[in-house]
């Protein structure tokens, strides 16, 4: 187990590297979707001829601040904490990520009146934004068999959701005699609300796998994939892909770098203001503007570096 004595100095380790000039940077698409619901991590233990036992607790923290002609900051923030039996573990993780930026094109000149003009500045949009909250547990059944229960809510507004209430029951088989490669199967339950449309619940099936490889002394390879098929509207297929690098600066700091794929077939849709021709908004009886709904992208991407503590 991990010595908690040892949690201050490592916490003025992060301080002190947030501080310096060099920030941690985050690179995302503009409707960024990190749905972390009911996609519990597979991660094994960090060392793998030690077998995991008591209370384990993983922070990460991203930050990226940009100013000038463009202005952006993103924060993201998310702790995973675990606890260990000798034939069961329970997982607890949760987070979240915001993003507010503005550019030139939000940069507008108003006249004063004396033959001069002023740049008035927009305020700052807030482009992503996504939090997530998740419990799994796992039981051993044999050395390579296992079960699993799993429970989550998450919001995201950009990927088309308000709320999204899931659960998962299922059972897993480690393809190898260690714990670096996971398979597992599970039916799942999803009670959905979307930002525009009806609430939507449906039962669904879940394929999902997870594998670690120590390429490197400090450094390890994660990879995680689900696939997630609702069995209500068979045309609504989702899948979540996670790759990770994670390297190790301390015993417990280190520094993460992972590049997420978020696909679903049949997105949920958004509200557009609808424009004439002549670029002027198209107005109501009532002089309200008129909004049409768009169905979203299928796909999102996000890049992101973290800072990490262990405990």
């Amino acid at each position: 187990m991990r010595l908690a004595i040892r949690t201050l100095s490592s916490v003025l380790l992060v301080l002190a590297l947030l501080s310096g000039r060099s920030g941690i940077a985050i690179a995302q698409t503009d409707r960024s979707a990190v749905d972390e619901t009911v996609l519990a991590s597979l991660e094994p233990a960090d060392d793998p001829d030690e077998p995991l036992s008591g209370f384990y607790d993983t922070a990460d923290l991203s930050l990226v601040i940009t100013g000038g002609n463009s202005a952006a900051t993103t924060f993201g923030l998310r702790n995973l904490a675990e606890y260990y039996w000798e034939k069961s573990s329970l997982r607890f993780d949760l987070g979240g990520l915001s993003t507010q930026s503005r550019s030139r094109e939000d940069r507008v000149a108003v006249e004063t009146g004396d033959g001069g003009f002023e740049v008035v500045e927009a305020e700052r949009q807030k482009t992503a934004e996504n939090y997530f909250a998740n419990l799994r547990y796992d039981y051993s059944l044999s050395e390579r068999w296992y079960t699993f229960a799993i429970g989550g809510w998450s919001r995201n507004r950009f990927a088309g959701y308000d709320d999204k209430w899931q659960g998962a029951l299922g059972v897993g088989w480690i393809a190898i005699d260690t714990e670096k490669t996971k398979l597992d199967i599970a039916g799942t339950y999803t009670s959905e609300s979307p930002v525009l449309g009806e609430k939507n619940d449906f039962g669904g099936l879940r394929l999902a796998y997870g594998f670690e490889q120590h390429i490197a002394e400090s450094t390890i390879f994660l990879s995680n994939l689900v696939l997630d098929q609702n069995l209500k509207e068979t045309k609504d297929l989702r899948a979540d892909w996670f790759n990770a690098l994670e390297i190790s600066i301390t015993d417990l700091v280190f520094l993460r770098t992972s590049f997420r794929v978020l696909w679903r077939n049949d997105p949920l849709f958004e509200t557009l203001p609808l424009y004439d021709q002549s670029g002027n908004p198209v107005l109501d009886g009532n002089g309200d503007p008129v909004g049409v709904p768009s169905q979203l992208d299928p796909v999102d991407t996000y890049f992101l570096t973290s800072l990490g503590l262990k405990i």
